[in-house]
């Protein structure tokens, strides 16, 4: 997605939501899509999504070369004490109660 059509939606609440209205081409396009069959509707929107990740342009050898600098980073900061490790059961126990706890 341009910088330019990113300002147009609102990212924080899990999905793509226009913040103002819908262009008249993209309204048009959302109304096709829902008149199709649930089956040719999910080939149009795999295919779409699909063509989010080609956005970017990076190959899978500079995707992996890229994993590879954050978790040699991850390694050298656990083993220089920068950080600790958490037992992911204890942590997601935690989240979940966070979540589950009354809000004022």
């Amino acid at each position: 997605m341009t910088p330019e059509a990113l300002h147009r939606h609102d990212l924080t609440r899990g999905v793509l939501a226009y913040r103002e209205p819908m262009p008249p081409e993209v309204a048009e396009v959302e109304r096709a899509l829902l008149a199709l069959p649930p089956a040719d509707r999910a080939v149009v929107i795999e295919r779409g999504l699909a063509s989010l990740d080609q956005a970017d342009n990076a190959s899978q050898a500079e995707i992996d070369a890229a994993w590879l600098i954050e978790i040699n980073r991850r390694v050298d900061e656990y083993a220089g004490g920068d950080t600790k490790l958490v037992d992911a059961a204890d942590h997601f126990a935690r989240v979940r109660a966070s979540l589950s706890a009354p809000r004022p």
